[in-house]
């Protein structure tokens, strides 16, 4: 999806402003989601970028363009591509400028790259970005393969939510992971990078 694609690199940007940001300090957006993810054509996706702030401070989700290797600069993107459609007309994509959940769907066999803005507030004031590339590697995958699927914390529609706890506290939730396929084993996985 980008012009002359094969001469760019992997892209992560970062601004910090540790002098007039309230309180004097600021620590960048953690990310847990991996930027490299293999993904089925034809089928609908639904990630979380899973941006972490050990600060709490409000973060803004957005795509924006790619930048390139050198001076940042916006990467320019092939004929029908751009940053809010950066699989073309063969796809859709969608953030959620709060969670940072993306929705994505394509048809076609690909690699694009996607990248991602997180602006950082605190008190209202903008103190930190963040760009990042992801790379989504569209291929065609097993022939009658069913997408699991996850609850949220619970059994309920919430998948993403805050918990605090006193030191040495336990917590107990339920994530239930379904597979139509009968055949097929569900994971389910905790990355433990975000718990302090």
């Amino acid at each position: 999806n980008l012009f002359n694609s094969g001469s760019q690199s992997y892209f992560l940007y970062t601004t910090l402003d540790n002098l007039s940001s309230p309180g004097g300090f600021n620590n960048s957006v953690n990310f847990v989601l991996d930027n490299y993810v293999v993904y089925n054509v034809n089928q609908n996706y639904i990630i979380n970028q899973s941006g972490i702030d050990i600060d709490g401070d409000s973060l803004h989700f957005s795509l924006t363009s790619a930048l390139s290797t050198g001076i940042p600069a916006p990467c320019t993107y092939a004929s029908g591509y751009s940053a809010s459609s950066p699989f073309g007309s063969a796809g859709s994509i969608n953030i959620n400028p709060i969670s940072g959940t993306i929705t994505f769907n394509n048809t076609m066999l690909a690699n694009d790259v996607v990248a991602v803005r997180v602006d950082e507030y605190r008190g209202g004031q903008l103190i930190a970005s963040s760009i990042r590339d992801m790379q989504f590697i569209f291929i065609n995958g097993a022939s009658g393969n069913n997408l699991p699927s996850a609850s949220g914390v619970n059994g309920s529609s919430n998948y993403f939510t805050s918990i605090n706890l006193c030191p040495s506290s336990t917590i107990s939730f339920t994530v239930s992971g379904t597979d139509p396929d009968l055949t097929d084993s569900v994971h389910v996985n905790l990355k433990a990078t975000d718990i302090t």
